[in-house]
C-alpha cells in the first residue's frame, strides 16, 4: 500500500470509518479519495450514515461525477459499488475501497487494488492513528457493519493484538 496516491470509495467504508472515528485514515493512506456522486447521494439514506461535514472536512476527499457508461463487469452490483469500480477501472493504479463480497470479487477479477474497512483499520493502527485495532473492531461490531471475526482475528494476529472471541 505504500505510496498509494489515489482511491475511489464505496459507501460502506465511509459509514464504517465514521462510526469508529477513523475517517482520518483515508488522508493518511491516500493523497486523494474520490467519492462518486452516487455514493455521496446514497449515503444519507443508509443507517449509521456519515455526517456530510465530516467527510467534506477531509482535505483528500473529492466528490466526482458518475460514469455514464458502466462496464459489464459491474452489472450485478449496487449503484454505489458500480460507480466506485467503474471509476477505479478508468484510473490505472487507483485503489477501490469496498467491503461487499460481490464487489470485492469483481475488483479482484478486474485486477483492481482493493482494501476494505478491516484493512483500513489495520492501516490506521500501523500509522499510529489508533492505539488498538482490536478496540476499533470491537466498536465496529456494535454497528450494523457485518464483520467476519476470523478475518479480523487473522489481522489481529498479524498486528500482535489479542483476538476477538468468536
Amino acid at each position: 500500500m505504500e505510496g498509494a496516491p489515489l482511491a475511489v470509495t464505496d459507501t460502506g467504508p465511509l459509514i464504517a470509518l465514521h462510526a469508529i472515528s477513523l475517517l482520518n485514515v483515508l488522508c493518511a493512506r491516500f493523497t486523494e479519495v474520490l467519492v462518486p456522486l452516487t455514493v455521496w447521494t446514497e449515503r444519507p439514506a443508509l443507517p449509521g450514515t456519515t455526517e456530510p461535514a465530516a467527510v467534506r472536512r477531509l482535505p483528500c476527499v473529492r466528490i466526482v461525477p458518475d460514469v455514464e457508461s458502466l462496464p459489464p463487469a459491474v452489472d450485478d452490483l449496487d449503484p454505489g459499488e458500480q460507480q466506485a469500480l467503474a471509476i477505479a477501472l478508468g484510473l490505472p493504479g487507483a485503489f477501490v475501497l469496498v467491503d461487499d463480497g460481490d464487489a470485492r470479487r469483481v475488483a479482484r477479477a478486474e485486477r483492481l487494488p482493493l482494501i476494505g474497512t478491516i484493512g483500513l483499520i489495520a492501516v490506521a493502527k500501523a500509522a499510529g492513528l489508533c492505539p488498538s485495532a482490536r478496540e476499533k473492531y470491537e466498536l465496529l461490531l456494535t454497528t450494523r457493519f457485518r464483520i467476519d471475526v476470523q478475518i479480523v482475528n487473522d489481522v489481529l494476529r498479524d498486528l500482535g493484538e489479542p483476538e476477538l472471541p468468536g
